[in-house]
């Protein structure tokens, strides 16, 4: 073949690729409603690429969406604040699982990358629920006054984006079941929402820059076991109205694997901002939490399995707001035995101090060897960018332990 022939063909397929491009996005079709029923038949009809607009107004009946978009065509449900959906025809006593009852705000089962944007949701037995649906991104939506939890990443729902929205006064119906943002389920519920009888997988889940709370009755934000590598970033969570029923008595409940919690702002707290639970064997594990150096300093620090402070940055973490109860730490890791709980918190820190303490004393120079090895190890870890921060750890550490 020659040069010329195969640069011909190229063009031809880049032309080619370009007029499907370009006939697609003919093909698009943007359905302005204006009521509940004009929503329904939308949903039932748009193709990848497609735009719903609902102009401002009350939507009231059930509304399920089941079409998916495409990751270069996604689907988009847009409105203003104005517009505002609801689900009136729910029975309070119905359960998700198995009647199918459904009672929410927007039901999306197996929509694949939607765009939801702007609208509100409210009076309903759930705000915004996905049930196998990936690549969906919330985007300034309003949840609030919900019967149970606002917004729910559910049956392997991964890939999810809720940004920029509002969710508070939540729980009115069940306050133990009333949390703000809930990714993934609890174990004991994987027979109904696990991915072919595992878990559900509700993975890579971004909670970016939203005002949860306040009257949040529940946790702010529960991470569940079986669900891992997710975002929490640049959130304002407002703990008042936390009812502290059904062991929900913190702002953010971490039970997944390798989270990176960072930069938000929580205060007002039944009892502690953060937890971390083990209730599942293997989960709870490899989170960070960090937040911004400039905001101030944690007064006090705890750490256990599944809390991490980020190696690559050492100094002090930032600001946590203190809680209601004064003794109660900032972190708070809890591992379940059976029914009970048992916290691996500040006596168990304090214990550990203590024995580092004595052995410092008794064994100063290899203690100091020790705190160099693990220093050296972790500025190795981080490419040498934090070495000198990394030492000036190391030195306090050691100076701590010999004052002891």
């Amino acid at each position: 073949m020659t040069r010329l022939r195969r640069v011909a063909m190229t063009v031809a397929g880049v032309a080619a690729l370009t007029l499907l491009s370009v006939q697609a996005a003919q093909a698009a079709t943007t359905y302005k409603v204006k009521n509940s029923a004009e929503l329904k038949t939308a949903l039932a009809s748009v193709k990848p690429g497609d735009t719903i607009t609902l102009a401002d107004g009350s939507y009231a009946d059930q509304f399920i969406a089941t079409r998916a978009g495409s990751a270069s065509a996604p689907i988009t449900l847009t409105g203003g604040e104005g517009a505002v959906l609801s689900d009136p025809l729910f029975k309070p006593a119905d359960t998700d699982c198995p009647s199918g009852q459904t009672g929410y705000g927007l039901w999306l089962q197996g929509a694949n990358y939607w765009n939801l944007k702007g609208f509100s949701v409210t009076k309903s037995k759930k705000g915004l629920v996905l049930d196998g649906a990936s690549h969906v991104t919330i985007d300034g939506v309003s949840v609030h006054d919900i019967g149970y939890e606002g917004v729910h990443f559910r049956k392997s729902s991964p890939y999810g984006v809720i940004k920029n929205s509002k969710v508070y006064n939540t729980g009115l119906e069940v306050p133990g079941y009333g949390e703000g943002v809930y990714v993934g389920s609890a174990n004991s519920n994987w027979d109904c929402y696990g991915n072919t009888g595992g878990m559900d997988a509700s993975n890579f889940v971004q909670v970016l820059d939203n005002k949860i709370g306040p009257n949040v009755a529940a946790e702010g934000l529960d991470i569940k076991e079986g669900t891992h590598d997710g975002l929490v970033s640049g959130n304002t969570f407002d703990g008042t109205g936390e009812k502290n029923e059904h062991d929900a008595d913190s702002t953010i409940d971490a039970k997944g694997n390798n989270y990176t919690i960072t930069d938000n702002v929580a205060k007002n707290a039944y009892l502690d901002v953060f937890q971390v639970h083990n209730v599942y064997s293997g989960y709870g594990c490899g989170n960070i939490f960090r937040q911004p150096q400039q905001s101030g300093r944690v007064e006090q620090e705890h750490r256990g399995q599944g809390v991490d402070q980020d190696p690559g940055h050492p100094e002090p973490l930032g600001h946590v707001y203190q809680s209601r109860s004064p003794g109660s730490p900032h972190v708070t890791v809890h591992r379940r035995h059976g029914r009970g709980i048992q916290a691996m918190g500040e006596s168990l820190f304090d214990k550990a101090k203590e024995k580092m303490g004595q052995l410092a004393s008794e064994h100063g120079d290899k203690v100091d060897q020790g705190v160099d090895k693990g220093a050296d190890m972790v500025d190795e870890k981080t490419g040498g960018k934090h070495g000198d921060k990394i030492q000036q750890g190391a030195d306090k550490l050691k100076d701590r332990l010999r004052d002891n």
